[in-house]
């Protein structure tokens, strides 16, 4: 990408003088140079795949045309110092890859994502610790006094669209958002526990689903999709050339293929100039693992067991905690969540209804051991004074296994060692990684058995929350884009082989603008 895209240059320069001159508008965000070599002409859409440093799943895609410009996801910081101002950043899930770059945005840049996304993303900073890399909703800023006094600090809300949905459950009649007083307090609940001097807070607005104008005057269309977290989104941008539309991550052997249909059939109608893909997985013939597998799998492991079971999964994942909870069910076990997770399904079941209240899950307890910082703001505290009455206690779980299910990964373990090593079964419940070797030898030292692992299939307990690469292809021959730019992926060229005989341009290129014909 060149450089220049994000320079704008000094009020007296030739080229914002000669600009005036000729009485052009130039497009926010493009360098009055950059304008003038391309003869100030209309702006033909650009895109760029931007990828995270070693980690493809961390691409975002910036998209310029003769509006400004604007992000899909923001989740490769490693841009951001690049980065032209923007009218907006469209997160289509809450998942790290796709928003780690948020908290390296202005505070003033308009975030868009569902209103499930923006719980999960505010959930996850009410816990963290202030630091830079956690600012996703509040920002924290400091503000020197001058005069040899001390400097104070101020926080900002960044400014937050909901897209809702028809079928939105924050939004029952149809109302705006911020007349539904719980999902209203709770956006700016962190606010009065912050201990700052100064707060600006900025409400979130909403968008239909179907907005005519929206992002400096752009129509904006919004899919809610099926993934392995709630609120998860494709949405689509039109620009002066046509819509553009993102996938977002998606998958078709989840638990909603009524919602997979109507996004695809919505992006079809659009007929896209280009449509970003999720690209994750690329190898042919592959039959998916679907969530009922999961549970039918790890029943089979736990048969017979009579110790702990350790589940490790992430707590960001409702339907997996909803599938452990089924074993729990049938097995007449506890499922025993840390105080982190706890936050998070209460921040969740405020937007999403369909939760059961947490209180009369019977099934539920709660880790009762130190976990979160000291700037959680007392949540903590606050929970164990709540809950107390399903507080479950390490020595417990050590000596009572059989009863319980916790769900945990190897860093989290220690709370629970003591001066025997455990006694029960570990499964991996989680997309494989490259350190897994290392975290299996860290569960065996604890002395915790490994659950049957497939030898072919390191996924063997987990759903996939991404398309295999054939239903990727079925989809994409069904909406037939002009342009298709795979995302996610470390083999974008794969996909040209896949495409052949249809008139789609597959843009595999990395880092650089290419520009829509």
């Amino acid at each position: 990408m060149g450089r220049s895209v994000g320079i704008m240059p000094r009020a007296g320069s030739f080229a914002v003088k000669l600009i005036r001159r000729l009485r052009v508008s130039r497009p926010r965000g493009l360098s009055a140079s950059t304008y003038i070599s391309r003869g100030c002409r209309r702006v033909s859409v650009r895109i760029t795949v931007q990828p995270g440093l070693n980690d493809p799943a961390r691409a975002q895609v910036l998209v310029e045309d003769d509006r400004g410009t604007f992000l899909f996801n923001c989740g490769a910081p490693s841009w951001s110092d690049s980065l032209p101002r923007l009218d907006g950043a469209l997160i289509s899930n809450a998942h790290p890859q796709h928003t780690a770059g948020i908290p390296y945005l202005p505070p003033d840049t308009p975030i868009y994502a569902s209103v499930m996304t923006s719980a999960i993303l505010k959930a996850t900073q009410d816990i963290a610790p202030p630091t830079r890399g956690n600012q996703t909703v509040f920002v924290h800023e400091t503000i020197p006094a001058g005069g040899g006094l001390p400097s104070s600090e101020r926080v900002i809300q960044r400014p937050y669209t909901f897209l809702l949905t028809q079928n939105d459950s924050a939004n029952p009649q149809g109302e705006p958002i911020d007349t539904f007083a719980d999902v209203h307090e709770w956006w700016g609940g962190q606010a009065d526990s912050l201990g700052v001097s100064s707060i600006i807070e900025h409400p979130a607005s909403v968008l239909p689903q179907f907005a005519p104008s929206a992002l400096n005057g752009r129509a904006l269309r919004h899919y809610p999709i099926d993934h392995s977290i709630l609120g998860a989104s494709a949405i689509a941008i039109e620009t002066r050339d046509g819509w553009i539309g993102y996938t977002g991550d998606i998958r078709f052997h989840g638990q909603q293929p009524g919602l997979m249909e109507e996004f695809v059939q919505g992006f079809t109608e659009l007929h896209p100039v280009a449509l970003i893909v999720d690209g994750t997985n690329t190898q042919p013939g592959i039959t998916p693992i679907t969530e009922n597998d999961v549970y039918e799998r790890v029943m089979e492991a736990i048969k017979g067991q009579d110790g702990l079971i350790v589940a490790d999964f992430d707590a960001m994942d409702m339907e997996r905690l909803l599938t452990f909870n089924h074993v729990a069910e049938a097995t007449h076990r506890k499922l025993v969540l840390s105080p982190r997770d706890v936050h998070m399904y209460l921040s969740m079941s405020i937007v999403w209804r369909q939760f059961p209240a947490f209180d009369e899950v019977e099934t539920f307890g709660i880790l009762d051991a130190p976990q979160l910082n000291e700037s959680d703001h007392g949540r903590e505290a606050e929970l164990r004074e709540r809950f107390q009455a399903i507080l479950v206690s390490p020595d417990k779980l050590r000596k009572n296994g059989g009863d319980y299910i916790v769900r945990s990964s190897p860093p989290e373990l220690g709370a629970l060692e003591g001066d025997k090593p455990l006694r029960g079964v570990y499964i991996r419940s989680r997309t494989a990684t490259a350190n897994e070797d290392s975290v299996l030898i860290q569960v065996r030292d604890m002395g915790l058995g490994i659950a049957r692992r497939d030898a072919e299939d390191a996924n063997y307990f987990h759903s996939s929350g991404h398309a295999t690469f054939d239903e990727t292809i079925a989809m994409i021959r069904r909406v037939v884009p002009r342009y298709l730019v795979p995302v996610h992926t470390a083999h974008p060229e794969v996909f040209t082989d896949a495409v052949a005989g249809l008139p789609i341009n597959v843009m595999a290129e990395r880092g650089r603008a290419i520009e829509l014909a």
